[in-house]
């Protein structure tokens, strides 16, 4: 167990505030780049309107050197799923059938990066996977179609985009990436930059209690940028990153005990609750990990 001054452990907040360097960055560029050429040369995938972007914690600027990759959806718009409301029918949103099929489409997105990028692909129940060289990081490649959630039958062009895919074993999953983007930019500007950097230390503090086998259970880095994101903007910014530590460490300790009422928080998208049984993850992960940051931490 590593043992640091209060000044040491400002220092080491900073540095780890700071997320990785332009080295780093430039190679989760190219990997997106890639990826994107990979589905531009493919025949069966460049006459279809698809878009490629990044999302997870580089494109939102919560990554860490020590822990980083990139996530990139290669959405299909030519085609989508949706959800209506109750007693409406796909004709009143002006939905009709497609002949492209899901399967199908993320066949061809595998075998695009296969044929571009020729080794270190490995197909995931949830994403293709490219593995790192020196000139790119892991990537992972999630082939996913547009998902629409409508409102009103009255005013068809009215819904809620996101993503939506179906893993491996059976799965259906739907993500709102864009909306996680926006809601952690606001964030951020509300907390004065304190949300994204607090994000990227809890990241680093995990890491570091995970080498030293104090923490066993890895929690995606997700899960941790979403519980950062429902403390309340009041805790950050403190005249230094200790505190701020500190403050929100408390207040995720304290909300997270088994009769203390989480429910209402959502993921940084503000769709999704956060805590749910279809969740990977549970209020018990989290109490435990934010438990032994705080005791790794040396806080009383």
């Amino acid at each position: 167990m590593k043992y640091r001054t209060i000044e040491e452990w400002e220092t080491q907040f900073r540095l780890w505030a700071g997320g990785p360097g332009d080295t780093e960055l430039q190679r989760c560029e190219n990997a997106e780049r890639m990826i994107r050429n990979a589905i531009a040369e493919s025949p069966a995938l460049n006459t279809l309107d698809i878009e490629v972007f990044s999302q997870g914690s580089f494109k939102n600027v919560t990554n860490i050197a020590r822990d980083s990759d990139i996530d990139v959806s290669v959405c299909l718009l030519d085609a989508w799923y949706y959800e209506i409301p109750v007693g409406t029918t796909p004709a009143d949103f002006n939905i009709g059938p497609t002949n492209l099929e899901y399967g199908a489409y993320k066949e061809s997105v595998l075998a695009a990066l296969t044929d571009y990028f020729e080794e270190g692909i490995t197909p995931g129940n949830k994403a293709i996977v490219i593995h790192s060289n020196s000139y790119r990081i892991d990537a992972d490649v999630v082939p996913n179609w547009q998902f629409r959630e409508y409102y009103d039958a009255a005013n068809p062009s009215a819904f809620r985009t996101g993503v939506r895919f179906r893993t491996d074993d059976g799965n259906w999953i739907t993500n709102w990436p864009k909306q996680h983007i926006e809601c952690g930019i606001q964030k951020n500007s509300r907390t004065k930059k304190r949300f994204k950097r607090m994000a990227r230390i809890l990241k680093s503090i995990q890491v570091e209690i995970l080498e030293q086998k104090i923490f066993k259970n890895r929690l995606p880095s997700f899960l941790i940028e979403s519980l950062v994101f429902n403390v309340p903007d009041d805790h950050f910014g403190s005249s230094n990153y200790r505190d701020d530590v500190r403050s929100i460490l408390a207040f995720l300790f304290n909300n997270t005990r088994p009769l203390d009422e989480c429910s209402t928080w959502t993921e940084v998208n503000e769709v999704k609750y956060l805590f749910h049984e279809t969740q990977p993850w549970t209020k018990a992960q989290a109490h435990l990990l934010v438990d032994s940051a705080w005791n790794y931490l040396g806080f009383e």
